[in-house]
């Protein structure tokens, strides 16, 4: 699931790099094609890793906010003793956790 492949990122990017250092060393047209060429692949699979991310981080705090009430609501019944779930450390981590995503 989450986690963008970070190691084809940065293969992408180094040889991106790469490129452009040729470039700039040669100056030959196709040298700066293959660089032109290069950042293109690099913008287009960033671009792509990024969406990805975002969709399974929307996905991942929604869990979170799920799992956070199913608990709540679980203690607050009753059925699993008396205390006041908001005071477990858990649950609040899981407010600040989702409080600064507003």
């Amino acid at each position: 699931m989450f986690l963008t492949p970070i190691d084809h990122i940065l293969g992408v990017l180094e040889a991106n790099a790469v490129a452009y250092r040729k470039a700039q060393e040669t100056g030959k047209r196709a040298d700066i094609k293959a660089w032109k060429d290069a950042a293109g692949v690099a913008e287009v699979t960033c671009v792509g890793h990024m969406r990805a991310a975002l969709t399974e981080i929307a996905a991942l705090r929604q869990a979170l906010d799920d799992m956070t009430d199913h608990y709540t609501a679980m203690i607050s019944s009753g059925d699993c003793g008396h205390w006041d779930p908001e005071t477990d450390w858990q649950v609040i981590a899981a407010r600040a956790a989702r409080s600064d995503d507003a």
